[in-house]
């Protein structure tokens, strides 16, 4: 690694959390076999095992350090603790152990147990990788490709600096039979990052990814196809690979990819189309509930009833506004099949507002307010208002605010009535900023300056619970 290449290494401000992801699974998961065996032998005689392997490394064996690192890692056979992780992977990595090196490099990237520091991340990663450790060496490409030095918005002028270093390191680990690396570095070539754009090779590294297993590289071979880059253009090869992804489970938006080459481009098979629609529909997904509202009407409500009956809090809560307004919602489709029933939809709201669900309480609220599916009861609308209200649901702040000015389900009491109107009316716009303001006005009409005051403060006071 050049100085230049070094200098660069800082994580870009725009990266998340989540781009973290795959890369801190991998870190750790060369030393887990380590860790496994301490494990296995801590169940049995946990004392011993651990007092064996701090012996060892505090005699300096390097394997023992690494494994006593991994440990404290992971928590395995003493209490987790990063810190004292750091310290011993250190030991283990200064004495050129390629694991402990890379492990130590992880708690830098991801600052566990050390400060963040991509920089000296990128130098354990360096030392692993010169030892022709892959997963080191997909590590430091990663660091280069999420580092500071690497301009997003600007792929291609990018062929020397820290793109065309996290392109060299993708592809000694791709070389090796690194299916993340095989995979970035199929998506270096597709995109031109550190290299010049080649469709062809983009395909030959998603394919030798996908083949190991990689569901996104399958993903991407799919859409190679289908597009016609890098291969010749085949809708049914699409459709075979992205299957193959999707049978996986590991992609999120696979899943509607297959089904949209079923159903446009290759047999035109409804079935098949609507067999994957519906199973991840029933789990409660929610574009697929929302494909199916579109295109599949009849399935719709089976999807739905299923996903709610699962327990999904969201579809819970849909399905009673499914009833509560019949087949006018969500969608106007003939053969929806929602009818009026009050009586499931309050049933449904129940559930939703049971599991927290802050618009399906305000929901249960008015059914309670109006007396539709159950006996009305204001005490039981003011309950359900009120733990919505203090979750910021305008609309129920406005509702329990109007039950204190009337006097419905509480004590009437205009301080308490301005003040839930107040905040109600602070976070609303358009028509329903007018009812609240003019609700509030309303109600301020009948109170004394000094209680006007009170309610404001409060107002000022107020936090959500």
């Amino acid at each position: 690694m050049s100085d230049e290449s070094q200098l660069q290494v800082r994580p870009k401000d725009s990266d998340s959390a989540l781009s973290l992801t795959r890369v801190r699974s991998g870190l750790i998961a060369r030393g887990r076999r380590d860790a496994a065996i301490l494990a296995e032998r801590s169940v049995a005689e946990p004392t011993e095992a651990i007092s064996e392997t701090r012996r060892l490394a505090e005699q300096g064996d390097a394997d023992a350090q690494n494994s006593l690192g991994n440990a404290y890692s992971k928590g395995e056979g003493v209490p987790e603790d990063h810190a004292e992780a750091a310290k011993w992977y250190s030991k283990a990595a200064q004495q050129g152990h390629a694991a402990a090196q890379l492990s130590f490099g992880g708690q830098y990237l991801c600052g566990k147990g050390v400060p963040e520091d991509w920089a000296e991340a990128a130098k354990w990663f360096g030392l692993a990788a010169e030892q022709g450790d892959a997963e080191a060496q997909y590590s430091l490409g990663f660091t280069y490709h999420h580092s500071e030095g690497f301009q997003s918005h600007d792929y291609k002028a990018f062929f020397r600096g820290p793109a065309a270093e996290a392109v060299r390191w993708y592809r000694k680990a791709a070389e090796q039979g690194h299916t993340e690396g095989q995979y970035e570095l199929g998506r270096a070539y597709y995109y031109g990052h550190g290299v010049p754009q080649d469709y062809t090779e983009a395909a030959r590294w998603y394919r030798q990814a996908g083949e190991r297993g990689n569901a996104v590289a399958l993903q991407e071979l799919g859409h190679a196809y289908y597009n016609g880059k890098g291969v010749p253009q085949d809708y049914a090869e699409g459709a075979r690979w992205c299957w193959r992804a999707a049978l996986q489970e590991g992609i999120d938006g696979d899943r509607y990819n297959i089904a949209y080459y079923c159903y446009h481009n290759v047999t035109q098979d409804y079935a098949e189309a609507m067999k994957w629609y519906r199973k991840h529909a029933e789990q409660g997904d929610f574009e697929a509930l929302e494909f199916l509202a579109d295109f599949f009407p009849l399935h719709y409500r089976e999807a739905v009833s299923k996903a709610a009956e699962q327990g999904h809090a969201y579809w819970q809560r849909e399905l009673g506004r499914a009833y509560y307004i019949g087949g006018e919602f969500p969608r106007s489709y003939e053969g929806q099949g929602f009818p009026h029933d009050y009586a499931e939809a309050a049933k449904w709201f129940r559930r939703a507002a049971e599991q927290g669900d802050v618009d399906a309480q305000d929901d249960l609220g008015d059914v309670y307010y109006q007396g539709k599916g159950v006996a009305q009861d204001y005490g039981e609308a003011v309950k359900w208002y009120r733990k919505a209200a203090e979750r910021r649901n305008r609309k129920a702040q406005y509702s329990l605010g109007n039950a204190y000015y009337h006097g419905q389900g509480l004590p009437q009491d205009y301080v308490q009535a301005h003040m839930w109107m107040d905040l109600a009316d602070s976070v609303s716009a358009g028509d329903d900023l007018k009812k609240y303001s003019s609700a509030r006005e309303e109600v301020a009409a009948k109170m004394t300056s000094e209680q006007i005051a009170e309610a404001q403060k409060l107002a000022r006071e107020w936090k959500p619970r």
